[in-house]
């Protein structure tokens, strides 16, 4: 990533950054709020003041699925995922979000999957993404091959989760899990449970933290 960064001029990201927000439809000030840093950070991204960090791409790309993680880096449209919607009926239509699985780390792939709501629900799931379960660790609630709908929870609120279902990325890691413990604000990590009791649970400190969905309900697969 550094060395491709380095062939990358400010210029560039200003044109990238700038289509992209454009293609969103949100304004700096709406991504700093949202990825929970200051205005300043992303207007000296737009102005051509300095080069995105990974991280910043990273939190970018994690509070807007839709972004293509290629675009944003490297040019390379398109420039959103395709989530476009699909008419099955009067008043309900299928809306592809992406679709994440674990337990790879978030980053986006091309695959996406149709989600059935009412039309005019649909702009409700624009920070929404889909995951795919992949093993044992949530059976028997959640069996492999569920896909579950999340929503990206803000950073300002991560401490405030508790006796949720959650995806958590977290150093390389990406994992589903439920908040049992949540001692972000005194002892600054979460601990997350798998209902599989040869699972365990995990302490994730604050900083390890890269993203956190709240999953909001089983859209596929279903259960035991």
């Amino acid at each position: 990533m550094q060395n491709k960064q380095n062939s990358i001029s400010e210029t560039d990201y200003v044109n990238w950054f700038t289509e992209a927000f454009k293609a969103l439809e949100v304004t700096a000030s709406e991504v700093a709020k949202r990825i929970g840093v200051d205005n300043a950070k992303i207007y000296n991204i737009l102005n051509g003041k300095f080069k995105p960090g990974y991280g910043t791409i990273q939190e970018i790309l994690t509070a807007y699925p839709r972004l293509n993680a290629n675009y944003l880096m490297t040019g390379k449209l398109p420039i959103l995922h395709n989530s476009g919607a699909e008419v099955v009926g009067t008043g309900l239509i299928y809306i592809y979000l992406p679709v994440i699985v674990p337990p790879n780390d978030a980053s986006m792939n091309n695959e996406t999957y149709p989600v059935l709501l009412r039309e005019n629900n649909k702009d409700n799931l624009a920070d929404c993404v889909v995951f795919r379960v992949t093993d044992s660790s949530m059976s028997p609630s959640f069996r492999p091959s569920t896909v579950l709908l999340a929503r990206t929870v803000p950073i300002v609120d991560w401490e405030y989760l508790n006796s949720v279902l959650v995806a958590v990325s977290y150093r390389s890691v990406l994992v589903i899990r439920r908040v049992k413990e949540n001692d972000l604000l005194t002892k600054g990590y979460l601990t997350l449970y798998a209902d599989n009791e040869q699972a365990g649970y995990v302490h994730v400190k604050r900083e390890d933290i890269n993203s956190i969905w709240r999953v909001l309900e089983i859209v596929g697969g279903g259960v035991e």
